[in-house]
């Protein structure tokens, strides 16, 4: 059976072609808007997959994004382990807007098996305070 070991989102992930290693950077655990809706130009899912040798190489996982109970966004990604029990996914969102304040949710799952979730708090940010002082 599929299961998903470990689940984030980011400002960026990145694949050295190199090396083949992962660089993530800027986790995102909290986010701040001064009003609603807001537009996120850019977010990265990361996914570690791992299977076991008498399961399938190949999946149809479908990636769910929400806030509440609306759904901003599904996008379904074929993965395929190939000869490995591991596999790692990134999903590249560009352009995401995020009509309320709330829990982002990232769910990806086969069929109706949710494999984990990563919640983005998401808040409205207070207003600024000001101060104003005069001098004659």
């Amino acid at each position: 059976m599929i299961t998903c070991k470990l689940l984030l989102c980011a400002q960026g992930v990145v694949r050295d072609t190199d090396s083949n290693m992962i660089s993530i950077f800027n986790i995102l655990e909290n986010l701040q808007a001064a009003g609603f809706p807001f537009f996120m130009q850019q977010m990265d899912v990361f996914a570690l997959f791992e299977r076991l040798p008498e399961d399938p190489a190949q999946h149809d996982i479908l990636f769910r994004l929400s806030i509440g109970e609306t759904e901003l966004l599904a996008s379904p990604l074929a993965v395929d382990f190939q000869d490995k029990l591991r596999n790692r996914s990134t999903l590249h969102i560009r352009g995401l807007v995020v009509p309320q304040p709330g829990a982002l949710r990232v769910t990806p799952q086969v069929g109706d098996r949710v494999l984990g979730t990563y919640d983005v708090k998401v808040e409205q940010m207070a207003a600024p305070r000001v101060e104003a002082q005069q001098a004659l």
